[in-house]
């Protein structure tokens, strides 16, 4: 816009020099206070994770949870019960990247060979990657782990599978339970 109106001469070189500057200057002093704001609203936020008990996604997390007096005595009393005689462990929404969680799910696998461990996968893909993730961490030698795909429809010419969501996992938890009552 600028060099269109020197072109035209409605401007002069003088005048698109100080008004690039007030532009600049205007613009900086906008973003500073977009900061300003940014970092508050971002302060604010930090204050408020920090008084839940939350885990949050980075590197330091094997560490904080673990040295959490909370999260350690639920991650041991996951691990006791998994090492109980023919327990079940359903998995839903985990995706096994938390290396920390997975390796303990895996050798709970691994040692207790009554242990029968179901995992819900959303789809196919998903199934692929938790299933390549369990075998890069050494795998399940009981082949007790077994993963969970929605229905096959073959309505369609070729079949395809529904994803597996919450609602389909609380009917197949449902259809389980009925099933144990009789």
């Amino acid at each position: 816009m600028i060099e269109s109106a020197i072109k035209e001469r409605k401007l002069s070189v003088f005048d698109t020099t100080d008004t690039a500057k007030t532009v600049y200057a205007s613009l900086k002093a906008a973003t500073n206070i977009r900061r300003h704001h940014r970092d508050k609203d971002l302060d604010e936020l930090e204050r408020r994770l920090s008084s839940l008990a939350l885990v949050m996604p980075n590197k330091t997390k094997f560490e904080s949870t673990v040295l959490n007096e909370t999260y350690y005595a639920q991650l041991r009393r996951l691990t006791n019960q998994l090492e109980v005689r023919n327990s079940v462990l359903f998995v839903a929404g985990f995706s096994f990247a938390d290396e920390h969680i997975r390796k303990l799910i895996i050798r709970a696998a691994a040692t207790n060979p009554t242990l029968n461990i179901y995992i819900f996968c959303y789809n196919e893909d998903a199934e692929c990657a938790i299933r390549h993730i369990i075998e890069n961490d050494g795998g399940a030698p009981n082949k007790n782990i077994t993963t969970i795909l929605g229905e096959i429809n073959r309505e369609d010419d070729e079949p395809t599978r529904s994803n597996l969501g919450l609602p389909e996992i609380s009917k197949f938890l449902q259809n389980i339970s009925s099933r144990t009552r009789d």
